[in-house]
Formats: structure tokens, C-alpha cells, sequence
């Protein structure tokens, strides 16, 4: 640690009256850390899976994404190809899509190209993690297979979600973090495509990330059912 963040820590300490010498206080805090307690979760953020899977939809789309529902993995190309609604396009897919062995060969228009970081792509097809149906908000885990340049440094994400990983609250996504046993280097909420209303209050989408959100959400269970950032 730094001598200049040693000193705004002890700066604090001593505002705080912090008594390095009592156990007690890091007792409590690692007690609340050990056991996970729970605020209270919306209404919203619960019910069946079929009810989380149609209030995610709505909220992703009241923040001005968009959303297509597919059968199974074999139908996800066509899906992207129908969104994109362009012909010839270039796509980047990170390596969590490439493990999927996706049948891209069926859309002859669309071109698989490699992914250079800053540089100006126009798509790409990520997995994700999970998503919280309470706020519509798809969860990216950074990852080997999932470099977070691929999530924001593109004009349209469009992101592969199996609808098993629809969870209905934050806390239920967090329960999955911890159910694989070691934390991400990075976790991202991402609810909508990025905007902004600094400038007269005026919404510009584009401003710091993906112009274009989209998701594709697969009935079908994933072959491997591990979690993207685990792998």
C-alpha cells in the first residue's frame, strides 16, 4: 500500500475514532461476509422461471434494448442474422462462443472476423454470465474466454443467454458468483445500450459503449453448464 493511502486511511480512522487494537469490529465484519444476509427483494425479482423470463424481457426493452427468443443453440446464427438485418456483415464472437459450435456456416452472409482491440469493429456475440430479471440487467464476467473489450468497444453487443441463467434478483446472481468458487477478475451490469444525458439533458446512445443491445435468449440448456468465468 501506498504512504499517500496510508495516510487517507488513518486520516479516517481517526475521524472515525478506529481502534486497530479491537478485534471486535473486523469480528463483525467478517461474521456479515461469511454469512451472505440478504436485503429485502422486490416482488419483481421473484416468481417462476417463465414469469422471470417475460419481466426480463419487458425491462430490458424499457431501457431500450432488445430481446429475441430462440429454441435451441443450433437457431442462435439465425437469430443474430435476422437482428442485424444487413447483408454482408462482420462479426466478432469471443472464445466462450466458440466453444459453443455454432452452426454459422447456415448464414452465408455473415463473416466471422478476428477481433482487434481498439479498432473500430461493428458487432459481436458474447455469452454472459447470468442476468437479473428485477432490473432487466444482463451480468458479464471477465474471463480467458471473455475479454470485456469484446462487451463495450463495439457500435452492437449482442449477448447469448441461455434462460436458465435468468435469475430474478442481484442477490440471486450473487448466490452464483460464490456457488463457483472463486471470484472474476471483473463484473459488469450492464442494463440497455450505454447512454448519456450530461449534455442538456438530452439521452445520446453510443457514448461510452455499445450503441445497440441485444439479447438472445436460448431455451435449450448449455452443454456444459459451468459458469463462463469458471472455465
Amino acid at each position: 500500500m501506498t504512504d499517500q493511502r496510508v495516510m487517507v486511511l488513518n486520516n479516517i480512522r481517526g475521524r472515525l475514532n478506529v481502534d486497530l487494537t479491537d478485534p471486535q469490529p473486523e469480528a463483525v465484519v467478517r461474521r456479515r461476509l461469511e454469512k451472505h444476509p440478504r436485503n429485502t427483494v422486490p416482488s419483481r425479482g421473484r416468481g417462476s422461471q417463465e414469469e422471470l423470463i417475460a419481466f426480463f424481457e419487458k425491462m430490458l426493452t424499457a431501457m431500450q434494448g432488445s430481446v429475441a427468443r430462440v429454441g435451441s443453440f443450433a437457431d442462435v446464427p439465425r437469430a443474430v442474422s435476422q437482428y442485424l438485418n444487413v447483408a454482408p456483415v462482420d462479426i466478432c464472437i469471443n472464445g466462450e462462443v466458440e466453444e459453443m459450435e455454432l452452426p454459422w456456416e447456415t448464414e452465408p452472409d455473415i463473416h466471422l472476423v478476428p477481433w482487434v482491440a481498439k479498432s473500430s469493429q461493428g458487432t459481436s456475440v458474447t455469452g454472459c454470465l447470468a442476468a437479473a430479471a428485477e432490473t432487466g440487467t444482463v451480468v458479464v464476467a471477465s474471463s480467458a474466454l471473455n475479454p470485456l473489450t469484446l462487451n463495450f468497444l463495439v457500435e452492437r453487443h449482442i449477448v447469448i443467454l441461455p434462460a436458465e441463467r435468468i435469475l430474478g434478483s442481484y442477490e440471486d446472481v450473487w448466490d452464483r458468483v460464490r456457488a463457483t468458487g472463486r471470484m472474476p477478475r471483473d463484473i459488469t451490469f450492464v442494463s440497455g445500450p450505454s447512454c448519456t444525458g450530461d449534455i442538456e439533458m438530452m439521452l445520446e446512445y453510443g457514448a461510452h459503449g455499445p450503441r445497440a443491445l441485444h439479447v438472445v435468449i436460448v431455451n435449450e440448456r448449455p452443454p456444459d453448464a459451468r459458469s463462463p468465468h469458471a472455465r
